[in-house]
């Protein structure tokens, strides 16, 4: 069963919270390709405690993992600032800024599966 735009926005509620982001403005949009064309997007400014979510669910297999999604956008939020500072230190590099990319996307997606573990092994 694909998810509805209802039940993607119950889900960011509900992992705000457990990451700590439950007082940040979070816009959650359904546009199609947007930004780069993937399924889903973030933008954040967490100097003003913001973030953008986007998710084009008309791309999503009915068997996708919603909760893993959404997890994974919110953690790039998290690791924002991180991930910043290292893009800017690329120089506009652009050789580093993909190393930059896929640093922060493998990073992001480590802590997806260490909260999916935890999910699991507390019932």
């Amino acid at each position: 069963m694909k998810p509805t735009p209802q039940r993607v926005r119950a889900r960011v509620k509900h992992w705000a919270k457990l990451l700590g982001l439950a007082g940040w403005t979070i816009v959650v949009t359904f546009d199609r390709d947007d930004d780069d064309g993937s399924e889903a997007f973030c933008g954040a400014a967490p100097e003003y405690r913001h973030v953008r979510l986007n998710f084009d669910i008309s791309k999503w297999k009915a068997s996708e993992d919603l909760d893993a999604m959404v997890c994974h956008e919110l953690l790039h939020a998290v690791v924002w600032p991180l991930a910043s500072w290292a893009e800017a230190l690329t120089g506009g590099d652009p050789v580093k800024l993909e190393a930059c990319r896929r640093e922060e996307e493998g990073l992001v997606t480590a802590l997806q599966h260490i909260l999916a573990r935890v999910k699991a092994s507390s019932g």
